[in-house]
């Protein structure tokens, strides 16, 4: 876009060999592109006209080995050379219990062409991206082209998300969950669209308080709980979900109770076109309490 400022990582020290620790310097190009794009005072840079000035940090192609987290600036871009070529890995052998992107109150951020994985088991904490709002009109991210692989959860997020794009997303291995928005969260105005999920060793989806919100091509497989619960999921439009092969013995939801393909508690006014739930495979198909 005319007036988008560029960063390098490897101008920054990056080396995407797989064995050097990057993260100070991809911290450096964040940090960097959040200047260009916000300025000192904080408030994002405009053109003569009243367009942002956004920044995009560039990660060639590599495997660009982190020991903490990387925390993300609002209105900068995050970019590699595909999703199986340009890659994040967090060291868990040195890594605390952090996610590999630290998104708080980072408003209008792009994600694309990356993978995000950790370089061994995960344990609790180690997500692929937390999002993380303490503002009314809530983050607007948006991620496409990703793979999220060997963390605990893919995407964890608390707090407002309004606007937000999620489009050809691959969440495999999760220790915990492929997606989760706790409690405290809404979602709303939202798109999530081709999104893939396979062999967490929790629940697929495990969403509360999405309204407003479309779902489309949605898959969620080899799951340890439910495919897809949420709670409050209201006003919302399901097109194309394939829920299968849930694992009752591996279900991390009520004890005592079997996994569900499609779980929805205290949720109305939804459409569902094409909803397709592996009654052979899920034990106890589909539920709306």
């Amino acid at each position: 876009p005319a007036g988008l400022q560029l960063v390098n990582a490897t101008q920054y020290g990056a080396t995407g060999n797989g064995t050097t620790d990057d993260t100070t310097a991809l911290q450096n190009a964040i940090d960097a592109c959040g200047t260009m794009a916000q300025g000192a005072a904080g408030t994002p840079n405009v053109n003569s006209g009243t367009t942002v000035v956004g920044c995009l940090v560039y990660l060639p192609r590599g495997r660009y080995r982190t020991t903490a987290s990387l925390t993300a600036r609002p209105w900068v871009s995050y970019r590699g050379a595909g999703k199986w070529s340009s890659g994040i890995v967090l060291d868990t052998t040195v890594a605390g219990a952090v996610p590999i992107l630290t998104a708080t109150n980072a408003g209008w951020i792009t994600i694309e062409d990356l993978y995000l994985e950790t370089s061994g088991t995960a344990v609790a904490g180690q997500n692929g991206i937390n999002f993380t709002s303490s503002v009314s009109f809530g983050i607007k991210p948006t991620v496409q082209r990703v793979n999220v692989q060997r963390t605990w959860t893919a995407f964890s997020f608390s707090g407002s998300m309004t606007q937000g794009t999620f489009r050809e997303v691959y969440m495999r291995n999760a220790e915990n969950a492929c997606m989760v928005a706790d409690s405290s969260s809404g979602v709303s105005i939202s798109h999530f669209d081709t999104l893939y999920c396979s062999n967490p060793n929790g629940l697929g989806y495990d969403l509360y308080s999405v309204g407003n919100s479309t779902f489309s091509n949605i898959n969620a497989e080899n799951t340890g709980g439910d495919g897809f619960r949420c709670s409050g999921c209201n006003r919302n439009a399901f097109t194309g979900l394939y829920l299968g092969d849930t694992i009752g013995a591996k279900d991390t939801g009520v004890p005592g109770t079997l996994s569900r393909g499609l779980h929805l508690i205290a949720s109305r006014n939804n459409v569902f076109n094409a909803t397709f739930i592996n009654m052979a495979s899920t034990a106890r198909g589909s539920t709306v309490l």
